[in-house]
């Protein structure tokens, strides 16, 4: 029989926690949102483009990567919507430790950490896919000669525009707050005393 818990005591539970995780821990919460929310997290020069990409917007990116070069307004949809509330809700993972006094709920500190590497792997796994067409059913040499070239020009291509993608100045500071997450919850979770 489980007793339910009264509203007093979240309401209560919560200001504790947060004045439980210290000035460090807001300060890279703080870089990670900054990072994620109101800097660019990746940015695209190429000749006349110049594209910023924030993080939030990464599912747009990932959907279609040709985004980087043409711009996601107008591409915002309800993959956008779901990425920012799991952003969010990462966000707030740090509170947990404070709330549910379990030693494994430290190991949600990654979380930050875990979604930034997760998206860069999705985005580099879409953007490295091998665009070259497959066999036609030809045996003959002309054909197995032209989808060399083409897979040579399109590799050539690939390597030219991933030249041109850097990480911007929100990627810095969202990878330096979720790397403090990070190691801060694996601190925690190995010196856990109940």
């Amino acid at each position: 029989m489980s007793v339910p818990i009264e509203r007093s005591h979240w309401s209560a539970a919560i200001p504790a926690a947060a004045a439980r995780l210290g000035v460090l821990t807001w300060l890279a919460m703080s870089l990670t949102f900054a990072g994620w929310f109101l800097l660019d997290t990746l940015r695209v020069v190429w000749g006349p483009i110049d594209r910023r990409v924030p993080f939030y917007d990464l599912a747009a990116v990932v959907e279609s990567p040709v985004r980087l070069f043409t711009g996601i307004d107008g591409h915002r949809g309800f993959t956008t919507i779901l990425f920012i509330v799991l952003c969010c809700l990462t966000l707030l993972t740090p509170f947990l430790p404070h709330l549910w006094r379990n030693r494994f709920a430290w190991l949600t500190w990654l979380a930050p950490l875990a979604l930034m590497l997760v998206a860069a792997y999705l985005l580099h796994s879409r953007t490295s896919d091998e665009i070259t067409p497959g066999p036609m059913g030809l045996a003959d040499t002309i054909a197995n000669d032209v989808r060399h070239i083409a897979k040579h020009v399109f590799h050539s291509a690939r390597e030219s525009v991933a030249r041109k993608v850097t990480f911007a100045s929100g990627g810095y500071l969202a990878a330096i707050g979720a790397l403090y997450l990070a190691a801060r919850g694996v601190y925690g979770f190995r010196s856990f005393r109940k």
